[in-house]
């Protein structure tokens, strides 16, 4: 699961750039999530965008852990049922 988050972030976010990408999944059956952001390079430098701070605001709600760099992140091993919540906090990232 994480894998196929990580290229299809990835993949979107060279076909959509400038862009910033954030994904989550979990695997059928399981009560965990996982998350992966992406941020193309010219997002970043116009918009002082970071995928791993992006990433990790949204992870902590979840209860997720992971890491990375400026233009890619991923977590994994949260509460699937936070999800929403999560997804919400890399909402509240974008626009803070």
């Amino acid at each position: 699961e994480a894998k196929m988050l990580r290229g299809l972030a990835q993949q979107l976010c060279r076909e959509l750039a400038p862009a910033a990408v954030f994904l989550s999944g979990s695997a059928g059956g399981t009560a965990q999530v996982a998350f992966a952001a992406a941020v193309s390079e010219d997002c970043s430098l116009n918009n002082n965008l970071s995928a791993k701070a992006w990433l990790m605001q949204a992870a902590a709600v979840a209860g997720a852990k992971g890491g990375g760099k400026d233009s890619f992140a991923q977590a994994g091993g949260g509460a699937a049922d936070k999800r929403d919540a999560a997804l919400m906090a890399a909402r509240q990232y974008l626009n803070s």
